[in-house]
């Protein structure tokens, strides 16, 4: 096979090149490399955003668990007090109605005196 030369003059190409061509390129390979930056620097803000993002959903996680906690301790004590505000009631309810018994017993028995004192005075007469 014979050997085959190259008979293209690069030097003549280079001549015929349009430089406002190049120039539109060089330009255009700016802007390509200036988006590539800011798609960076966007991804870099964003991957810090999703970390505060994850920390603030930890922490908002924790809070929730902490009121959960808290609000679960609550209706324990809550209910307990109903417990004992209920046995309460009712104990006072028991002593009133001892009480008005009482009361009861006693105007009788005010009633009873006033009847034997006047038995007496008429005794006594």
């Amino acid at each position: 096979m014979p050997e085959t030369r190259s008979t293209l003059d690069w030097s003549k190409i280079l001549d015929s090149v349009d430089y406002d061509l190049v120039s539109e390129h060089s330009g255009v390979l700016d802007a390509i490399e200036q988006a590539k930056d800011k798609y960076s620097a966007l991804w870099r803000n964003t991957d810090a955003l999703m970390t505060c993002l994850t920390r603030t959903k930890a922490e908002l996680d924790r809070v929730t668990t902490l009121r959960q906690e808290e609000l679960t301790r609550f209706n324990k004590d809550m209910q307990t007090s109903q417990v004992r505000f209920q046995a309460k009631v009712r104990k006072l309810r028991q002593s009133r109605c001892a009480n008005e018994s009482l009361h009861r017993h006693v105007r009788q028995l005010e009633g009873d005196l006033s009847v034997a004192q006047q038995e007496l005075k008429k005794v006594d007469i």
